[in-house]
């Protein structure tokens, strides 16, 4: 892609983002692997669709030349959803009050500042079990991915204990009480940001009591859609300067027979010419 957007001329202008939706899939064999010496969650606990760090925290790398120091390193906590807010703020958009809910631009970062930006970011498991995560703390709010038995939330120190081997809990009720209101808030204003109250999709049960969560499936993904895919788009906006701003979106699909792990798909947006401030 580096290499298409040298040939392009435009890759001083461009501003690249490479990371993932989630930490590795426990059923492309991740036991197997960790057997053989390989552990593709490293040092956190738990896979993709986990409440763990296994689960969210995956590598987020940037490059913008002029913008982004080359080698610069940011300990603050980002999440994905974060792009659209600061596609918005980099091209001068206003975003309405029902979208980008829980999305803060993360511009002040990627010129080199070094403060929170989120109060806290909410994320859960794939069976509903909430985390919310502030700071160094992290709560977890329920089973399996949570609490053993179902009742009481897990707090971890990120800093000292990547790997939530210990609960802290018990020894910092103050922190318990703190995230469990914020997360609480979250709900009740339907959003994660300052704004305008929004209303949430379905009933929120926030402390989840249901049983752990079930061991992950042995057999192969799902099968893949038979339809083929659609081909690249090109959207194209025109400012009001008469530059323009390309968003290519695109799909691509593999498929590893060796490994047996049906077909993947991956999805990327590169944003180019980003002179441009606002649609008309």
């Amino acid at each position: 892609m580096l290499g298409a957007l040298k040939a392009a001329g435009v890759e001083d202008n461009t501003l690249v983002v490479f990371t993932s939706d989630n930490g590795c899939a426990p059923y492309i064999g991740a036991k197997e692997l960790e057997s053989r010496g390989h552990f593709p969650s490293g040092p956190l606990r738990g896979y993709k669709a986990d409440a763990w760090e296994g689960g969210h925290r995956v590598p987020f790398i940037v490059r913008w030349p002029g913008t982004v120091k080359p080698g610069s390193t940011c300990s603050q906590t980002v999440c994905s959803v974060d792009i659209l807010a600061t596609l918005a703020d980099l091209l001068g958009a206003k975003l309405p009050a029902s979208a980008a809910e829980d999305s803060v631009s993360l511009m002040p970062l990627l010129r080199g500042e070094d403060g929170p930006i989120h109060e806290a970011v909410a994320h859960h498991s794939s069976t509903g079990v909430f985390a919310v995560r502030s700071g160094k703390w992290k709560l977890i709010l329920g089973p399996g991915s949570g609490a053993t038995d179902g009742t009481k939330p897990h707090l971890y120190d990120l800093v000292a204990d990547i790997g939530e081997k210990t609960d802290l809990a018990a020894r910092h009720p103050e922190e318990v009480k703190r995230l469990t209101e914020l997360m609480e808030k979250f709900v009740a204003d339907g959003r994660s940001t300052p704004g305008e109250k929004q209303k949430n999709d379905v009933t929120i049960q926030i402390l989840k009591k249901a049983k752990a969560d079930p061991a992950p499936k042995k057999d192969a993904p799902p099968a893949p859609k038979k339809d083929a895919p659609a081909a690249p788009k090109d959207v194209v906006y025109k400012e009001a300067s008469g530059d323009k701003l390309q968003l290519h979106i695109y799909t691509q699909y593999r498929s590893t027979r060796a490994a047996k792990i049906g077909v993947f798909s991956q999805d990327g947006i590169v944003a180019s010419s980003l002179r441009a401030r606002r649609f008309r």
